[in-house]
């Protein structure tokens, strides 16, 4: 596992994935277009040598040699149409085939889930499920095969999610808003020292993923059949929290508060001073990390960096620069757009470096980013084009947005964007 590895290794491996990755596409397009033009060449030197030929053999027949001659092309004819029918037939058969294999592949979910799904779905919300696919929850092993479990998740035509586990503990993210109520009521009672000004949190359940991202699709999904307390009781929500607070930090009544979630959870306090950030907290399970505030550094008109005290935290600046939507190859139809690419610059101190957070905490105005609309991409160009990361390659990016502003936190090197898709003719005219 990547645990093991140094950030240096983890970055040379990701850079020389991304190079790779590039490389094998734009090899198999050379040999793609290559091919084309070969074959293209081909049939024309075909067509016309066949032409010339067949022009001067028809110059010197007698009539009822070119009688022959035209018997034997419609019979030619009927034999290329019957073969041509005949491979039609076959690639038919073989597409029926795969798709009956995926059928198969899929009959658990497709005969046993999706029912109880529907039943679900048509007893809590008294509508009519449609959805655009259900899949098993799978992650890549070190011999990059998917490892599948036992975690169902759908998506509606409404881009809803709904999870369940072995057709049972169903939950979606379509109506939450009472688990996410009673946290808030609960944690704003036990931290009341703090003088809450705002927050932001991001409620998951620890049985509904195999890796912590707060940028799957899927992780704003709640079981439906369990309570606040009962979840928290067992140590099975998982919280990504923002706070801006301006009161007291009580170090002890955080982590009493923090050791009723999942280990997976970590809150981010801030703390206001006269309107501005003095102070980043960033809390765990495992351990409190504090980092004064030391300096407020303008990147431009809209980009603002907070420096973390240095001696706690290995970044010693980030640049912020724009990048251009239509340089990042994209993995689906759709078009990038507000996009930067966030460097972290660190200290050339390695003793320091290997045993310090590289943390950054900027201010966007007008650039407004959430974790439903982050899209990721490589910092690094191949051949003027950026790559979309996969969303199991995401890091962890946290955002709060609030007015014009969006308060940015992460500790890797990324490329954010939105994207946008554009309507097709059809689509404007309500044939898709």
């Amino acid at each position: 596992m990547g645990i093991f590895k140094s950030k240096e290794e983890r970055e040379f491996i990701k850079k020389q994935k991304l190079e790779d990755k590039m490389l094998l596409k734009q090899i198999d397009k050379e040999i793609k277009e290559e091919n084309r033009k070969e074959y293209e060449k081909f049939i024309d030197e075909m067509l016309l040598e066949g032409d010339e030929e067949e022009k001067y053999l028809e110059s010197q027949m007698t009539e009822e040699e070119k009688k022959e001659m035209l018997g034997n092309k419609k019979q030619e004819t009927i034999i290329a149409v019957t073969a041509g029918a005949v491979f039609s037939l076959v690639v038919t058969i073989s597409i029926v085939f795969i798709f009956s294999a995926d059928y198969i592949s899929k009959s658990e979910l497709v005969k046993e889930t999706v029912p109880i799904l529907k039943e679900y779905y048509k007893n809590k919300y008294n509508k009519e499920l449609e959805y655009l696919k259900i899949d098993y929850l799978c992650k890549k092993n070190d011999k990059n095969e998917d490892e599948c479990s036992d975690i169902a998740h759908l998506i509606t035509k409404d881009n809803r999610h709904i999870m369940s586990i072995k057709n049972n503990m169903i939950g979606d993210d379509i109506s939450t808003n009472g688990i996410l109520s009673a946290y808030n009521d609960n944690m704003r009672t036990y931290l009341a020292s703090l003088d809450l000004v705002s927050n932001y949190p991001i409620l998951s359940y620890k049985d509904y993923y195999i890796d912590y991202n707060i940028h799957h699709d899927y992780i704003h999904a709640l079981p439906s059949n369990v309570d606040y307390a009962t979840m928290r009781s067992m140590k099975k929500l998982t919280v990504t929290e923002f706070i801006f607070y301006r009161g007291d930090f009580d170090t002890n009544l955080v982590k009493n508060f923090l050791a009723n979630f999942s280990d997976d959870s970590v809150f981010y306090f801030v703390k206001i001073e006269v309107g501005l950030p003095v102070n980043l907290t960033v809390a765990r399970n495992s351990k409190i990390e504090i980092f004064d505030i030391t300096a407020t550094v303008p990147i431009d008109k809209n980009i603002t960096y907070y420096e973390l005290d240095r001696s706690k935290n290995s970044t010693v600046s980030v640049s912020v620069n724009k990048v251009n939507g239509e340089d990042v190859e994209t993995l689906g139809d759709y078009k990038y757009k507000n996009c930067y690419k966030i460097e972290i610059n660190e200290t050339n101190s390695w003793d320091q470096k290997d045993n310090l957070p590289t943390y950054y905490f900027i201010k966007m105005n007008n650039a407004v980013f959430n974790e439903k609309n982050i899209y990721q991409f490589s910092v690094s160009a191949y051949k003027d084009s950026y790559t979309e990361y996969e969303s199991d390659e995401y890091t962890q990016v946290v955002t709060y947005n609030t007015g014009p502003d969006t308060y940015i936190i992460g500790n890797e090197s990324v490329g954010i964007g939105n994207v946008s898709t554009e309507e097709s003719l059809l689509c404007k005219l309500g044939f898709c």
